[in-house]
C-alpha cells in the first residue's frame, strides 16, 4: 500500500506498446542479479530513512548502476549528497508518505520518459509530461469541493460511500490495468485509514478461481 508501490502500478498501467524496456519494482533489501551498469535504480522513500531502500541502493551502487533518489530527506538525501553516483531529487511537503502518490507518480513517469523506458503520446507537447496541469489542478480542486466535510451527505459521494460500506467487508474489484491500481489503491486505504478489512481482486485474475466462490451459499 506504500506510494511507490501505487506508481508501479499506475505506471504498469501503460499499454504494453508504450513501454521499452522492462520496469522492475523491488521492495526488498535485495536487488536483482541482473543489476548491472547498465540499470537505472529509482530509490523512493518519503522520509529517506526506509531501511530496504537504503541498503538495496548500497547494493546497486557496488554493481554501478545508475541511481536517481526520490525523497524530502533523511538519510537518503545524506547518502545521495555524499555520492557522485547519486543523482538527488528532493521535495519539500508537509503530508504524510501515502498521500505522496503524486508527487512521485510525476517524478518516476518524468526519469523514466527520460530514459527512453516509456514513451508519452500527446498533442500537448508543450506542457511537461503531455499534461495541462492547470486542468489538473482545477479537477482536484473541484472535487476537493464536492467532497468536502460540509457538503450533505446526499451530496458528498464519499459520504455516501462511507455510508455504505460502513459495518460491511468492501470487496473491489479492477476490470483492467488502470483500475486494478485504483481499486489497490483504495483497499489499502480503507485498511489503513478506517482499521477495516478490504478485500482486491482483478479482472481476468479473479475468474481462474475467485469467482467460484461466489457460488456458495
Amino acid at each position: 500500500g506504500s506510494s511507490s508501490n501505487v506508481v508501479y502500478r499506475l505506471i504498469n498501467s501503460i499499454d504494453i506498446d508504450r513501454v521499452n524496456i522492462p520496469v522492475f519494482l523491488c521492495s526488498r533489501s535485495t536487488i536483482p542479479s541482473w543489476v548491472n551498469d547498465e540499470t537505472l535504480v529509482v530509490a523512493v522513500t518519503h522520509s529517506g530513512n526506509s531501511i530496504e531502500v537504503i541498503e538495496a541502493v548500497d547494493k546497486a551502487l557496488k554493481a554501478d548502476s545508475k541511481v536517481v533518489a526520490i525523497t524530502t530527506g533523511g538519510k537518503l538525501k545524506d547518502k545521495a549528497l555524499s555520492s557522485s553516483n547519486i543523482m538527488l531529487i528532493e521535495y519539500e511537503t508537509d503530508i504524510i508518505s501515502r498521500m505522496a502518490v503524486g508527487y512521485i507518480y510525476v517524478f518516476i513517469t518524468n526519469i523514466l520518459n527520460k530514459a527512453g523506458a516509456i514513451d508519452i503520446c500527446s498533442d500537448r507537447e508543450e506542457c511537461f509530461l503531455g499534461i495541462d496541469w492547470s486542468e489538473v489542478e482545477d479537477a482536484l480542486s473541484n472535487l476537493s469541493k464536492e467532497i468536502s466535510y460540509n457538503v450533505r451527505t446526499s451530496k458528498n459521494i464519499a459520504k455516501r460511500t462511507a455510508v455504505n460500506l460502513f459495518g460491511n467487508i468492501p470487496i473491489i474489484y479492477g476490470s483492467n490495468m488502470l483500475t486494478g491500481a485504483i481499486g489497490y489503491r483504495l483497499k489499502s486505504q480503507i485498511c489503513l485509514n478506517s482499521n477495516n478489512f478490504a478485500h482486491f481482486n482483478t479482472i481476468p485474475e479473479l475468474d481462474h478461481d475467485e469467482i467460484a466462490a461466489w457460488e456458495m451459499k
